[in-house]
């Protein structure tokens, strides 16, 4: 905080004695007083720093194309913490208010995003569905010391030249997925031959290198490997090749969308494959869009049911009268992850920074735990569930 002080200036008089001659006598001049006066602090006091009448927090998500039943979901996950946290008396007697912004996937997007966010003093932005999202801007985040809170995890956001500390992971990383598909399939299912179908961006790639690389050191094979268009309709071709391939198993590393196109055309070309999907396929609301493609599908998850999750998806169902989609109960703790850290660290981006670590030890939110053990990622533990007649249950290998 800037202190202002006022100068003080002395103002100094010059006296003149004269002195009166008269005959020959010349009287003794009166004692002057030589004392310095005390001085007088005239320094004006540093003002206290007066809370604002709202706390703004960003959420930047995909809310056009492709994945924007993604960011709707998000969005009104947001709209309810904000509600909730309001109602509990918001920061410190301050309401928040979240500012939502379209970053459509992309760096374009996501650079717009962030210049709202900036021109409006938000010192936290959340969200951050997709890893080419966060990739493409994060360095800007650090260089105008605005937190982010990402759900993107590619591994290149997480070595040494990647983000810096103001970027935090709600996640994990994507070697992890990756890791843990390929540790399931070879131990679990017993399969050492795989095909692998993966949406062509930072995400799919990331997630699809982790699985070769630890399914190939287990001694597993891939047969195939098909990268496909984000935005892509017609996958007609990919199937065609697939089934060629003939692998009993294959891993589905596609955003729901776009992967239940997928998943229809699979069917109607008659392919008959195990698909092993990523955690976009343990979303009842992303399988409700081709049941019957999707029929079969197994999934890794985080959302181990849990009473704070159980109180989520009935608050939210009550409210939105929907299911929340993927990723929804994440922006939720996002949300009352950046009001706790502003309450403790400030309400600016270093502030922000400095306690979400601290914050995140001990909360337990509707996405599970978020104790980052290095500071600024999280580490989950992956369940496995099969989408079988229009419930996802356990899945029994």
């Amino acid at each position: 905080m800037k202190r202002f002080h006022r100068p003080a200036f002395a103002l100094g008089f010059l006296i003149v004695l004269g002195f009166v001659i008269s005959g020959c006598a010349t009287p003794a001049p009166e004692a002057v007083d030589t004392a310095v006066p005390e001085a007088v602090d005239t320094a004006v006091p540093e003002a206290e720093e007066v809370a604002p009448e709202l706390y703004k927090i960003g959420l930047s998500f995909p809310l056009t194309g492709d994945l924007a039943v993604y960011g709707d979901s998000a969005s009104k996950a947001a709209l309810l913490a904000q509600e909730q946290i309001n109602a509990a008396g918001g920061i410190n007697g301050v309401p928040i208010e979240v500012v939502i912004e379209d970053d459509r996937c992309d760096g374009e997007g996501s650079l717009t995003s962030l210049n709202k966010m900036s021109s409006e003093g938000i010192p936290v932005v959340t969200g951050f569905f997709c890893s080419s999202a966060v990739l493409s801007v994060c360095d800007r985040y650090q260089e105008q010391e605005i937190v982010q809170y990402v759900i993107g995890s590619n591994p290149k956001i997480w070595v040494e030249d990647g983000c810096g500390p103001y970027t935090f992971g709600y996640f994990g990383n994507d070697n992890d997925q990756g890791s843990e598909q390929a540790r399931m399939v070879l131990e679990q299912m017993g399969v050492t031959e795989v095909g692998m179908v993966y949406t062509n961006n930072d995400y799919g790639i990331g997630v699809k290198d982790a699985f070769i690389e630890a399914f190939e050191a287990g001694g597993g094979t891939v047969l195939i490997e098909l990268g496909v268009q984000q935005d892509g309709t017609d996958f007609r071709t990919e199937v065609a090749r697939l089934k060629d391939a003939g692998p009993a198993v294959t891993l589905f590393e596609m955003y729901g969308p776009t992967g239940v196109i997928f998943l229809k055309q699979a069917a109607e070309l008659g392919l008959e494959t195990q698909f092993i999907g990523d955690n976009n396929w343990a979303s009842l609301e992303t399988l409700a869009l081709e049941p019957t493609g999707a029929q079969g599908i197994i999934a890794p998850t985080t959302d181990v049911n849990t009473p704070e999750l159980e109180a989520f998806v009935a608050s939210f169902r009550e409210r939105w009268g929907s299911e929340p989609a993927f990723g929804s109960n994440l922006v939720y703790d996002q949300i009352h992850v950046a009001a706790m850290a502003i309450e403790q660290g400030g309400y600016t981006g270093q502030g922000v920074r400095d306690a979400t670590a601290l914050v995140t030890e001990d909360f337990v939110g509707a996405s599970g735990p978020k104790y980052m053990p290095d500071g600024r990622n999280v580490v989950y533990n992956f369940a496995w569930v099969q989408y079988l007649n229009g419930e996802l249950v356990p899945y029994e290998p």
